[in-house]
C-alpha cells in the first residue's frame, strides 16, 4: 500500500487554501481574452439591440458576427 508524507502517513494532505473560482476566472480572462470598446448613439445602440435579438444572439455575438463577416468580406 503506497504511504504519502503527510501526518499519519496514509490520507492525502488537505487543502489549506479554498479554490476561488471568481479569482480563477478573473485571471483566466486577463490572460486570454481582451475587452474591445465600441460607443454607440442610443438610437444607434437600440437598433444593434433589436438586430440582435431578432437574431436570437447576444448582442456581443452579434457584434463579433458582423465585424469577422466584414474581416472576411475584405481579404
Amino acid at each position: 500500500m503506497l504511504k504519502y508524507p503527510c501526518k499519519g502517513g496514509d490520507s492525502m494532505p488537505k487543502l489549506t487554501k479554498e479554490f476561488d473560482q471568481v479569482k480563477y476566472t478573473r485571471e483566466y480572462h486577463k490572460t486570454h481574452y481582451k475587452q474591445l470598446a465600441v460607443v454607440f448613439t442610443k438610437a444607434e445602440a437600440a437598433e444593434v439591440e433589436q438586430a440582435a435579438q431578432r437574431a436570437g444572439m447576444s448582442k456581443s455575438a452579434y457584434m463579433k458576427k458582423a465585424i469577422f463577416e466584414k474581416i472576411e468580406q475584405e481579404q
